[in-house]
């Protein structure tokens, strides 16, 4: 996962378009799933790909693209959301920044965490009521409904490759924590 500007995620997404194609839905259990069949591109496509897909793995944060509201791209700021004293430690909380729900969680030494509310497994927001802890050293959150477990500052499901959170930056100005989304 990177920073990048819109533009750069839209032309990997603008590649990754030609390259594959969706298959038709067919279910496995509970769930649809949709697969991805590649399909013939020059390799000047591909090596487009490559080249963008090695610019974002340069970075080590994740994408923070604009947020639709209203069927309009809007561009990234940065909310408000409450005072560092407002929140428990261990506890997660949602918020609602211009039409994107995200769970902020604050650790014991004050480091704090922002990644999507909406749990991509259960299909539902609930991720600010998901169980904090830790695995080998590194801060997580596990869904409250499935217990996925997702690395708070990287996103990645760490018990299912295919899932992951996208995370937002966070900063603490004059004891008020602000979120870009």
């Amino acid at each position: 996962m990177t920073v990048t500007s819109p533009p750069l995620a839209d032309g990997v997404r603008a590649v990754l378009s030609r390259c594959y194609t969706p298959v038709p839905q067919r279910k496995r259990g509970a769930h649809s799933v949709v697969g991805y069949q590649h399909t013939a591109v020059s390799l000047a496509l591909e090596e487009q790909l490559m080249s963008l897909t090695a610019v974002i793995e340069r970075h080590e944060t994740t994408v923070v693209e604009p947020a639709w509201v209203h069927g309009h791209r809007q561009p990234a700021q940065w909310h408000q959301i409450c005072r560092l004293e407002d929140l428990e430690p261990f506890w997660g909380e949602a918020a609602l920044l211009g039409g994107v729900q995200v769970a902020l969680v604050r650790l014991p030494d004050d480091r704090l965490f922002a990644v999507d509310h909406y749990d991509p497994l259960a299909q539902a927001h609930v991720m600010a009521r998901g169980i904090v802890g830790s695995k080998q050293g590194r801060p997580t959150l596990a869904s409250p409904i499935n217990k996925q477990v997702y690395d708070l500052a990287t996103g990645k499901c760490l018990s299912d490759d295919s899932l992951a959170l996208r995370c937002y930056p966070v900063r603490v100005l004059q004891g008020v924590i602000e979120v870009l989304a």
